[in-house]
C-alpha cells in the first residue's frame, strides 16, 4: 500500500470517441493500482519467503493477491450501490451506524500511522547502512530518523501538484531501475530445490508473513477515487483492478526469485540469518550489492530499494495529512497545513523513536487494519445490504463469508505474532 491515495489530479481528457476515453479511464485507474500497490512492502518480502521456500511463499503470495482482488470487487458493489466512490468509513456509517462509521475512521487513521512508522523504520536501516558501508559518516539511528522525516515533511507540505509530478517521476525511475537489475542479474538466478522448500519447520513463519503478504495488496483505500475518475464504469474498473494488482504480483515473485537465489548463492550466512528473522533490511540489500559484481547494478539496488520506501511514504504521509486537514476544522485556516503535518509525520517519527528496527513487523501489524478496511467491513456491509434484496451483484454471499473469514484470520494470525 504505497503510492498517493488521492488520485485527483487525474482528470480525463475530452476525446472524440467513448472508446477513446474508455481507454484512457482504464490506463489512468491501472497506473493509480499498480502504483498504490508496488512500494516498500516489496522489500520485505524475500526475507519472509526465505523461511518459506519459494514454492510456498509464491503460492501463499498468489493467494492472498486473489483474495484482495475479490475484496476490491465487494467494495465496488458497494460504491455502485451507493451510487457514488464513498470511503469504507462513510459506507459504514450510512449503512451500519455511527460507531460502525468511527471504527472504520479509527482504522483508517492507524493503518496509515502504522504504515508510516514502518516505512521510517525502513529508511533509516537503508541509509545508516549506506552510511556505514561507502562513507566514514557515523549516523545515529535517532537523528537519521529525524531527518528522513523532516525531508519528507517539507515535499508534504508544498503544492499538490508538485508532489504528485515527484511522487510519479519517483515511481518512474524506481521500475526503469528494476527493470534494469533484474535483466542484468537473471544471468545469476539460480534456483536450487533446497530453496523452493520450507527451510524453517512450524507455523510460525506462516503466520508472520500472511499479514504482510497480506498488506502487500493493500490499494483499496483508492477505490472510491477511482470509481469517480471512471464514472461508475463498473467494467473499467473491475479490470484496472485486476491488471493493476496482477502486474505487481509478477514484479513480486521476480524480486523474490531474483533476491534470494543471489544471497543464497553469494551469501549463506545473511541468508541463514533471513531464514531465523536475524536479518534487517538493511543487511538484506547489503549482501544482495555485494553479490553484484557491477558497480552501477550496486548502486542501482540501493536507489531502487530507496525509492521504493520514498514513494510509499509520500503516498501515505499525503492521504494522512489529508485527512488531518479535513478534520481541523476549528484551528485557523492559515495554521491547518503546518499542524496538520505536525500530527501526520510527528506521531509515526515518535513511535518509530521508541519502537526501533521494525519494518517488518510493523507492515504486519498493519495487516490488522487493512483487514478491517478491505475485508471486515466491506463484507459485513455487503451481507446486510444482500439481505435486503434490493442488492445488485454477481457475486456470491458464500464467497464473501468466506473472504470474511479470511479476514478474521489475517486479525488472528497478526494477533498471535504480536503475543508469542
Amino acid at each position: 500500500m504505497t503510492q498517493n491515495l488521492n488520485v485527483s489530479y487525474l482528470r480525463p481528457v475530452a476525446e472524440s470517441t467513448p472508446v477513446n476515453k474508455n481507454k484512457q479511464q482504464f490506463w489512468g485507474a491501472l497506473f493509480v493500482v499498480a502504483g498504490t500497490t508496488i512500494g516498500a512492502g516489496m522489500l520485505a518480502l524475500p526475507m519472509s519467503v526465505a523461511s518459506l521456500g519459494l514454492l510456498g511463499g509464491s503460492i501463499l503470495l498468489s493467494a492472498l493477491w486473489g483474495v484482495m482482488y475479490l475484496a476490491a470487487l465487494i467494495s465496488l458493489d458497494l460504491n455502485i450501490h451507493a451510487k457514488i466512490g464513498s470511503s469504507i468509513a462513510k459506507l459504514a456509517d450510512q449503512y451500519l451506524g455511527k460507531w460502525a462509521g468511527l471504527i472504520g475512521a479509527a482504522t483508517l487513521v492507524l493503518l496509515l500511522n502504522a504504515l508510516l512508522v514502518a516505512y521510517t523504520s525502513g529508511a533509516t536501516s537503508l541509509i545508516k547502512t549506506i552510511a556505514d558501508t561507502y562513507t566514514t559518516i557515523n549516523l545515529s539511528q535517532p537523528m537519521t530518523m529525524t531527518v528522513f522525516t523532516i525531508c519528507m515533511a517539507s515535499l508534504v507540505c508544498i503544492d499538490m501538484r508538485i508532489l504528485d509530478a515527484g511522487n510519479r517521476m519517483f515511481f518512474a525511475v524506481m521500475m526503469f531501475v528494476f527493470i534494469a537489475m533484474m535483466t542484468v542479474l537473471s544471468g545469476k538466478v539460480i534456483i536450487s530445490k533446497t530453496m523452493l522448500g520450507v527451510q524453517e519447520s512450524g507455523v510460525s513463519p506462516w503466520l508472520i508473513a500472511v499479514p504482510l503478504f497480506f498488506t502487500s495488496f493493500g490499494f483499496h483505500g483508492s477505490i472510491p477515487s477511482l470509481i469517480n475518475y471512471c464514472e461508475n464504469r463498473q467494467q473499467i474498473v473491475k479490470s484496472a483492478f485486476f491488471w493493476g494488482s496482477f502486474v505487481p504480483l509478477i514484479i513480486y515473485l521476480v524480486w523474490i526469485a531474483g533476491g534470494l537465489s543471489i544471497v543464497y548463492a553469494h551469501d549463506q550466512e545473511v541468508f541463514n540469518k533471513l531464514i531465523n528473522s536475524q536479518a534487517d533490511l538493511g543487511t538484506f540489500i547489503l549482501s544482495l550489492s555485494a553479490a553484484i559484481d557491477t558497480p552501477w547494478l550496486q548502486s542501482f539496488s540501493w536507489i531502487f530499494s530507496l525509492l521504493a520506501i520514498i514513494t510509499s511514504f509520500l503516498g501515505v504521509a499525503i492521504g494522512l495529512f489529508d485527512y488531518y486537514r479535513e478534520q481541523l476544522t476549528k484551528v485557523k485556516k492559515e495554521h491547518q497545513r503546518i499542524v496538520s503535518c505536525i500530527l501526520a509525520l510527528g506521531v509515526p517519527l515518535l513511535v518509530t523513536l521508541i519502537a526501533k528496527e521494525t519494518f517488518v513487523h510493523v507492515l504486519g501489524f498493519a495487516g490488522i487494519f487493512l483487514s478491517i478496511l478491505a475485508l471486515g467491513l466491506p463484507c459485513i456491509i455487503w451481507l446486510k445490504l444482500y439481505s435486503s434484496h434490493t442488492f445488485i451483484t454477481k457475486l456470491s454471499p458464500n464467497l464473501v463469508k468466506i473472504l470474511l473469514a479470511i479476514g478474521v484470520s489475517v486479525i488472528c494470525c497478526e494477533i498471535y505474532n504480536i503475543c508469542f
